[in-house]
């Protein structure tokens, strides 16, 4: 029997967690807020680019400092495992979450690819066996409605797909940090019996973000209130939300990894499987 993730127990963890941790790692997240605005106001298209790859660093660097402190405690003297000046530091932690995302970058590729291809076979399977045209279609080719009902419907299907698997390996951020080696569907083991459990928290957790985009949504036609809105959000993702995500990763790693260890299992294989497997893919 899968391990339980209790819902409401864990969002109670990743506050803990975050009231905790953010004074540790303000420094950090000040930049991430700050970015974030900034990337709001860029102008152009070199300067969107610039901020948005600053933030992605900035929030890097957040991440790994907040996983540092998560899992410090079960690398004591470790020297990975020490916090920079508010959370300022680029080390080897920040490097593995890198190689992580990059594979996960990787992987969505092939994915939209995979899904290209397959919409383009479905569709010209479509309109040969449907409505008998031999054409092959193009871009320029207004699909009949039916057609294109079924081509969302498949994509729908893909998108929910992807959200499935996203859940399933949400936890490598905090296994990547706390076994030092590059994790990424070697977490998938754990999460298993517990989607709606881990969504449900997710959707918890975001509630305050969730919350402010409407507002921003809902403000775009008063453009000082909008701003400050978007000051607040700004702040809120940075200070808030990924303190609360990165606390959630790390308990519910943490619950999951002791819950598929049995006594029964010898060190060297309960190391290896407490710490989600040796690979990144499992």
């Amino acid at each position: 029997m899968a391990a339980r993730a209790p819902v409401l127990e864990s969002v109670r963890a990743a506050i803990l967690f975050a009231r905790a941790s953010v004074p540790r790692v303000a420094g950090v997240l000040g930049l991430v807020m700050l970015l974030n605005i900034a990337g709001d106001m860029a102008g152009g298209w070199a300067a969107g680019v610039s901020t948005l790859v600053a933030t992605l660093l900035g929030s890097l660097m957040a991440n790994a400092a907040l996983l540092r402190l998560a899992f410090s405690d079960e690398h004591p003297g470790d020297p990975e495992f020490s916090i920079g000046p508010q959370g300022f530091q680029f080390g080897r932690p920040e490097l593995r979450l890198l190689g992580a995302i990059g594979l996960l970058m990787l992987f969505a590729f092939l994915a939209v690819l995979f899904l290209l291809l397959l919409a383009f076979i479905f569709t010209i399977a479509m309109v040969v066996a449907v409505h008998g045209q031999t054409a092959v279609p193009t871009a320029a080719t207004t699909l009949p409605p039916d057609v294109q009902a079924m081509l969302s419907l498949l994509i729908l299907t893909f998108a929910l797909a992807l959200l499935w698997m996203a859940v399933r390996i949400c936890l490598y951020p905090a296994a990547t940090v706390a076994t030092q080696r590059i994790q990424v569907f070697s977490t998938w083991r754990l999460t298993g019996g517990n989607w709606w459990r881990i969504f449900a928290a997710f959707v918890l957790l975001l509630l305050p973000a969730i919350v402010l985009a409407g507002l921003l949504e809902a403000s775009q036609h008063f453009p000082p209130l909008q701003a400050g809105i978007a000051i607040l959000s700004a702040a809120v993702n940075a200070f808030v939300e990924i303190p609360l995500f990165c606390g959630l990763y790390a308990y519910l790693y943490k619950r999951l990894r002791s819950a598929n260890s049995t006594p029964a299992m010898s060190a060297a294989a309960a190391e290896v499987r407490s710490e989600g497997l040796a690979g990144p893919w499992g």
